[in-house]
């Protein structure tokens, strides 16, 4: 069950990714509303936003150059609250890692801390290329943040998708 949710979010953001590549917009230094949070990004240098209908979802990728490579913000549980009803959120990180960890293709899991956030960072490998995703719950949301780029151009741009990560910000929660 668990293979099946990994495979069918990362199938989610692989087409999500795919259908909204041809309507991109520069992206701007800015604030942005994401279901019930809005938060302050500033995206790397020469970047646009890749716009499609969906207010928990925000994607952007290289303007000037012939990329596969995009980063990407997904609420997963938009406008619901995950409820932990016994567990703290670190205990569910924790367990999460384990089973990531038994999972074909990751290259690192481990628990970091994140823009104030305990989180979990994994980079898996695929047929076209690397991701590095960092999963953390604000809110009792899970949001889960992806990079992703050909093997050649991921060791190229991940310096300047981290430096661009420094700047994530939550402004403000209507819940």
């Amino acid at each position: 069950m668990k293979k099946s949710f990994t495979f069918l979010f990362m199938s989610l953001i692989v087409c999500t990714f795919c259908f909204a590549q041809s309507m991109q917009e520069p992206a701007v230094d800015g604030i942005y509303l994401m279901g019930t949070e809005t938060i302050k990004f500033i995206p790397p240098q020469g970047w646009k936003t890749i716009d499609f209908d969906h207010d928990t979802i925000l994607n952007f990728s290289p303007e000037n150059i012939d990329s596969s490579a995009f980063l990407g913000f997904v609420f997963l549980t938009g406008g619901y609250d995950i409820i932990f009803s016994s567990r703290k959120e670190i205990d569910v990180l924790k367990d999460m890692v384990e089973t990531m960890k038994r999972q074909p293709g990751y290259l690192t899991v481990e628990i970091i801390n994140f823009n104030g956030f305990e989180a979990i960072k994994s980079t898996s490998s695929n047929l076209h290329g690397k991701d590095m995703q960092i999963q953390f719950f604000k809110n009792n949301k899970q949001i889960v943040v992806t990079f992703s780029a050909g093997k050649e151009e991921f060791a190229q741009l991940l310096p300047l998708v981290e430096k661009s990560f420094e700047t994530l910000e939550f402004i403000s929660s209507t819940k």
